[in-house]
């Protein structure tokens, strides 16, 4: 990941926070067909003592498959099924939809444990998903 993404973040994260926060890109997930999806690490607190795995999901407008994507849409439906208690979904964190941040509109939320299905080869021909037995 760029510097000036971190730097861009751990700054807007900051200001939500209330503290200096640091954070450690893991690299691009090579999921998600809608937006970019980026797990990190953020740390704040004395010496960093604070921290937490977080997923941040930027919407650009390359490689699009949905004609109207929208991470605010997407931001929405998650806060909404979190709210419910019974589907299991990240907890969604904070909305950006201001592009002068990173540069395009994204939100933040907690980073969950799991695997992730892939958008090629579709979920329903290859991979994990498609070899699961319809008990599973």
């Amino acid at each position: 990941m760029s510097d000036q993404l971190d730097v861009a973040l751990a700054a807007w994260l900051g200001d939500r926070l209330g503290d200096r926060v640091t954070v450690a890109f893991h690299g691009a997930v090579p999921t998600g067909n809608s937006n970019v999806t980026m797990p990190f690490t953020a740390s704040w607190g004395e010496g960093g003592a604070e921290r937490t795995d977080l997923v941040l999901r930027m919407q650009v407008p390359d490689n699009q498959i949905f004609l109207d994507a929208d991470v605010g849409r997407e931001f929405r439906v998650l806060d909404a099924l979190s709210g419910l208690g019974s589907v299991p979904v990240p907890t969604p964190r904070w909305l950006e939809t201001d592009t002068s941040v990173l540069g395009h509109p994204f939100f933040v939320m907690d980073a969950v444990a799991g695997t992730v299905p892939t958008g090629s080869p579709s979920i329903h021909a290859a991979g994990w998903l498609a070899e699961r037995s319809p008990g599973e």
